[in-house]
């Protein structure tokens, strides 16, 4: 039996789930994982961690920053790798009431159970303390703990790069599959706001007085007509316009109309030829009407396609095939924080941690993908360090 197969091997099931369970119960939402982040500091500073905290907190009012915690390993001069997660639930779980039953932990659908992404935490304890207990050869090992990732990211695109020490590492954040699956490709992301506005400001006259034409109602409807929204490129681009906004009574022709939504796309100059288009059928569906159209486009999170040539992609995928566990892969359009973390300069991949129905009392995760994060967590920092002698 190899050093990673006796880390394996220290493993326990039951200490595990008991793990997780402490873990999910323990309050922490968005702004608010205080709680949560001090219990996390404490049981890593049990295990010779050094802990610190950003400033992340701040750009959102949250009472915590996000945990940078570091391990020195077996063989402190190695490069070292991180595992990154986030502290906080969409949901509280304060009361939460967990049910294991087919193989699998839920809550008692008063709650939502908080495998998203306490799944992840709880493994990288236990997978770290079995390579601890064995002796397991290995470089620094680097936690990065987010905060706020359930709203907008705002931990990751706040994260002070400067406390963090390792450039490549992953993040198990994953519901769309089980653990052995890797997201391959992530997509651009850009918020677009658009102002209808008439001559005479939000109140452009009586119903009396011709209520028809022109208003701030017919520019934004015939422009959103014009948008093209929906799925598009062959499905490399989602367009949606999700709020409108307007007028002030019923009986007063609405002079200001607000619209705001986000398009989406594998591909930057599908993105931008969509809000080219978003904004010119906007510009010119006010100008019919006498009227102006102020256009706002913001940028958020770039995309990424991560290349079979990869040395960390290479690393995961032996360390999946090592211990046969399936795999799979995949895309999505939907943000994580790997996409932040990506901007920021540090190589990171996504891997599935299995759980489903996130967000809802029906969430769950099956005690196998459970025990396999912190399998597959083990594997990884094994072939890393390997790969890095």
């Amino acid at each position: 039996m190899n050093a990673m197969e006796k880390a394996l091997a220290a493993l326990k099931q039951d200490e595990q789930i008991q793990t997780f369970l402490k873990l999910a119960k323990i309050h922490a939402v968005g702004g608010d994982e205080i709680l949560l982040a001090r219990e996390y500091e404490q049981i890593l500073k049990g295990m010779g961690f050094s802990v610190q905290y950003d400033k992340a907190g701040e750009a959102f009012n949250g009472n915590c920053g996000n945990l940078i915690a570091y391990w020195e390993g077996t063989d402190p001069l190695a490069e070292p790798i991180f595992l990154s997660g986030h502290l906080d639930t969409i949901m509280t779980t304060k009361d939460l009431h967990p049910v294991i039953r087919d193989g699998a932990i839920y809550s008692d659908g008063t709650t939502i159970l908080g495998a998203d992404d306490r799944s992840a935490l709880a493994a990288y304890i236990d997978a770290i303390k079995a390579i601890q207990d064995t002796n397991m050869p290995c470089g620094p090992i680097e936690l990065i703990i987010t905060v706020n990732e359930q709203h907008g990211l705002l931990g990751a695109q706040n994260l002070d790069l400067s406390l963090v020490r390792s450039r490549n590492g992953v993040v198990f954040d994953e519901s769309k599959g089980d653990v052995g699956y890797i997201l391959r490709r992530g997509g651009f992301r850009s918020s677009i706001d658009i102002v209808f506005c008439m001559p005479q400001g939000s109140a452009a006259g009586h119903i009396a007085n011709d209520p028809i034409n022109p208003n701030a109602f017919v520019m934004g409807t015939e422009a959103f007509r014009r948008m093209n929204l929906g799925n598009l490129d062959n499905g490399d681009t989602v367009a949606l316009i999700g709020v409108m906004e307007g007028g002030e009574f019923a009986s007063v022709i609405p002079g200001t109309l607000h619209m705001s939504g986000q398009v989406r796309s594998y591909r930057r100059e599908l993105l931008d030829q969509q809000l080219a288009l978003m904004e010119k059928v906007s510009q010119e569906e006010a100008e019919k009407c006498g009227g102006s159209a102020e256009v706002n486009i913001q940028h958020g999170y770039q995309g990424y396609e991560i290349s079979s040539e990869d040395p960390l992609y290479q690393v995961c995928r032996g360390a999946i095939s090592h211990l046969g566990l399936p795999y799979t892969e995949g895309q999505t359009l939907g943000g994580a924080d790997t996409n932040y973390l990506r901007m920021l300069g540090l190589n990171c991949i996504t891997m599935g941690n299995g759980q489903r129905e996130i967000h809802s009392f029906n969430e769950h995760i099956s005690v196998e993908n459970l025990i396999n994060i912190a399998r597959l967590s083990i594997a990884i920092i094994a072939n890393w360090y390997q790969s890095k002698r």
